[in-house]
């Protein structure tokens, strides 16, 4: 009798062990599953370019988004006189002087007064800041980095200067830092003089 009960105890705690073993394998399925779900999600987001879209003379731009500040809705410019042809001029941006780059000079495009529908893009980087005047704002993105090609050669040297690539068909995707780091569009008490 005495061997039964040990037997019986035996097994009733074989099934408890076994019980609490399933369940610790449940548990751990799930936490791996979770775990799974956040490794693919991170590798998505790290192979992803979120940007803004905007127009511009008819074609579609696009420009990461970790680079811009804000976009503000145009409403007129201050010229700055003897200043290079692509500063469409300055505005103040709550107390803040802020040049803006007009784009459509900048990259030989057909030029046009600003639609209703302009905006500045304020672009930031570590202390340089400027704004870029564009035609009308399409919405934020993201592209696949992958999927995003080299410019196309038939561009000239400066506009490539400043292109990521192209996406799909007819995304020109500008390269933000090359913009805020060009030397070349830092306007100084030199020029003019």
């Amino acid at each position: 009798m005495l061997l039964l009960k040990v037997s019986t105890e035996i097994k009733d705690q074989m099934i408890i062990n076994r019980l609490k073993m399933e369940e610790k394998q449940k548990i751990l399925r799930k936490r791996a599953k979770a775990l799974a779900r956040l490794s693919m999600e991170d590798a998505l987001e790290e192979h992803l370019l979120e940007v803004v879209q905007f127009r511009l003379a008819r074609e579609n731009y696009a420009l990461e988004s970790a680079y811009i500040r804000e976009v503000v809705n145009f409403s007129g410019l201050t010229p700055v006189p003897c200043t290079p042809s692509f500063i469409a001029g300055i505005i103040n941006l709550r107390g803040q002087i802020v040049s803006v780059v007009d784009l459509k000079v900048l990259f030989d495009l057909p030029l046009s007064a600003p639609p209703d529908s302009a905006k500045v893009i304020i672009l930031n980087h570590n202390e340089m800041e400027m704004g870029l005047l564009v035609d009308k704002l399409k919405g934020a993105t993201a592209f696949a980095i992958d999927l995003i090609q080299p410019s196309p050669s038939s561009l000239t040297d400066k506009t490539q200067a400043y292109l990521k690539g192209v996406f799909g068909r007819d995304v020109a995707v500008l390269d933000a830092k090359a913009v805020l780091l060009d030397e070349s569009l830092i306007v100084d008490e030199d020029v003019g003089a």
